[in-house]
C-alpha cells in the first residue's frame, strides 16, 4: 500500500510532506478517515481515499479533511466522491496552470500571487468547512 500510493505521488510538489507509514494509515482508519481494510487486504477504494488524504494533507489539517470527507460523501457512493474530487482537482490544476504564464519581470510578483492565493484559498476552505459544521463537532 505504501509504495502504490507513493508512485502515484511521486513527482507532486510536497510529496515528500504527504509520505504515508503504516501508522499513519492505522491511525486514519482508527479515526474513521478512510474504512477498515477487509481482512488485512485494502482494496482500490482504500488506495483512492489515501491518494486523496495525501493530496490534501499539506493544505488541511486531518480534522478538516476528517469532516469534508464526512460531509462530501452523504448521499453518494465512493466512486461518485472519487470521480468528483477528480473533476475539481484538474479545474484547480488548470486554474494554477494559467497562473504560472506571467512574463520574466513579473515572475517574482506571480510567486507572490501563487502563494498568497493558495493561502487564501485555505483559508476559504477551512471558513466553508466550518459552515459545514457550525456547532463545531
Amino acid at each position: 500500500m505504501l509504495s502504490l500510493t507513493g508512485r502515484y505521488l511521486e513527482g507532486m510538489p510536497n510529496s515528500e510532506d504527504s509520505k504515508l507509514t503504516a501508522s499513519m494509515i492505522n491511525n486514519y482508519v482508527k479515526v474513521k478517515i478512510i474504512p477498515a481494510p477487509q481482512g488485512k487486504r485494502y482494496s482500490r477504494r482504500h488506495v483512492a481515499y489515501l491518494l486523496l488524504l495525501c493530496i490534501l494533507k499539506p493544505v488541511l489539517p486531518i480534522a478538516a479533511i476528517q469532516k469534508l470527507f464526512a460531509a462530501a460523501q452523504s448521499g453518494t457512493d465512493d466512486k461518485a466522491f472519487y470521480e468528483r474530487f477528480r473533476r475539481i482537482y484538474r479545474q484547480a490544476s488548470s486554474a494554477a496552470a494559467e497562473d504560472q504564464c506571467f512574463a520574466e519581470p513579473e515572475l517574482c510578483d506571480a510567486i507572490m500571487y501563487a502563494a498568497l492565493r493558495a493561502r487564501a484559498g485555505q483559508s476559504a476552505a477551512l471558513a466553508m468547512l466550518a459552515a459545514l459544521d457550525p456547532e463545531g463537532k
